[in-house]
């Protein structure tokens, strides 16, 4: 089982991704990153960096099932210290999830 010295910026796609990718360079690694699939993933995996996808769910409360099975995996995978959030959406039960294994958000 990993330790708890990860770092995940968690951050919906657009602008807030865009912040944390300002912030993330400066911190230390481990650390990974959680977002959607799309092209600013992908550009964060060709850089060489780890990039968790979750599937977006709009608003839709049946939709948020993958969303929270993909988040669950990915948390019991990585098992952050740490969270560094900037968005909604996909990036909200994200967080809960991971303040309920024991994160900082």
């Amino acid at each position: 089982m990993p330790d708890r010295s990860v770092t995940v910026l968690a951050g919906s796609p657009g602008g807030h991704l865009d912040l944390l990718t300002a912030v993330g360079p400066s911190l230390d690694e481990p650390r990974a990153w959680v977002t959607a699939p799309g092209p600013q993933a992908d550009d964060l995996a060709r850089r060489g960096e780890q990039v968790e996808r979750l599937p977006e769910y709009g608003r839709s409360p049946i939709r948020v099932l993958p969303n929270l099975v993909r988040a669950i995996r990915v948390l019991r995978e990585l098992r952050p210290a740490v969270v560094v959030a900037s968005g909604a959406s996909l990036v909200v039960p994200f967080c809960v999830l991971a303040r309920l294994t024991g994160a900082r958000i």
